[in-house]
């Protein structure tokens, strides 16, 4: 309901009785990415009946409220709320103000926006210019390619946050400005959108390659990784440690990437185990993610 209307609450906490708290009202805007590309997948696959399957219904309101809550709360923002994307169509850290300023590269899924481009059943106009904008943004460069001097020209490590011009941002001194968590998926992400609609695209492959050789420098022993799981963006080790999440986004970036040094980094997550543990949410996911692609 208003003023968030069509978003999700990113965190909840289950309360075994079927019901569930809302640890935080905001959405996670990568989370609403998906379940939109999900619904619309369900959509093509299965069809669409009466609600609550009606796919293809659903995935159209949330694609509609990422774009229109703004609008639809009469053109104000109570209670902070913003849309999800702003004005120079990238998407923002959290459509809330205070948090609005700035980005994350890995929600920059443009794989799935060039999908609602195609299949919404509306806006598909602003859904390619978003397409077209998260490309600029991710491929060239990616984020803080462009800065003076550049960070990551050896490296294509991305930030976990990131201003909309590309450098690197830390707003509450986290240590965001840095390749840690959410950044291992940008790769990954780079990688879907070549399988899915690249045409031979030189600056997928280029940026990913990059990456790839620039943790194989980094040491794999025995088929097994070495690298850590934090660095600065010109490759300066932060946290050292070997974590699946990372080892399953490196094998998908390997689909894209021109080097021999390629399979290696599948090989390491078709023989990673099955994550486990306090942690293994976020891990088992992006294992997960690997596989399948």
């Amino acid at each position: 309901g208003a003023p968030r209307h069509s978003y999700f609450a990113w965190q909840v906490r289950d309360n075994g009785n079927g019901t569930v708290t809302k640890l935080d009202n905001n959405p996670a805007p990568d989370g609403d990415i998906y379940f939109a590309a999900a619904l619309l997948c369900a959509s093509g696959r299965w069809g669409n009946g009466s609600w609550p399957l009606n796919y293809r219904q659903e995935a159209n309101y949330i694609l509609q409220g990422m774009l229109r809550v703004e609008q639809w709360n009469g053109g104000g923002q109570p209670d902070g709320v913003t849309n999800m994307f702003n004005s120079y169509n990238q998407v923002v850290f959290v459509p809330q103000n205070g948090a609005n300023f700035f980005t994350d590269p890995s929600y920059h899924l443009p794989a799935f926006f060039e999908y609602f481009a195609r299949y919404a059943d509306q806006d598909n106009s602003r859904w390619w210019t978003i397409t077209s904008a998260s490309r600029d943004y991710l491929l060239p460069r990616t984020s803080g390619y462009s800065a003076t001097p550049n960070p990551n020209g050896s490296t294509g490590l991305s930030p976990d946050y990131a201003y909309f011009d590309g450098t690197a941002a830390d707003p509450w001194g986290q240590g965001k400005d840095r390749f840690t968590f959410d950044a291992w998926r940008v790769s990954a992400n780079i990688a879907v959108d070549y399988m899915w609609w690249g045409n031979n695209w030189a600056f997928h492959k280029n940026i990913n390659t990059r990456t790839l050789n620039f943790f194989h420098s980094q040491g794999i022993t025995n088929g097994n990784p070495n690298y850590g799981r934090e660095y600065t963006l010109s490759g300066s080790l932060v946290s050292p440690g070997r974590d699946g999440g990372l080892t399953a986004m490196n094998a998908a970036a390997a689909l894209t990437s021109t080097n021999s040094n390629a399979w290696v980094f599948v090989d390491n997550l078709w023989y990673w185990g099955v994550p486990t543990g306090q942690y293994r949410y976020y891990d088992g996911c992006l294992y997960m993610l690997g596989l399948l692609q």
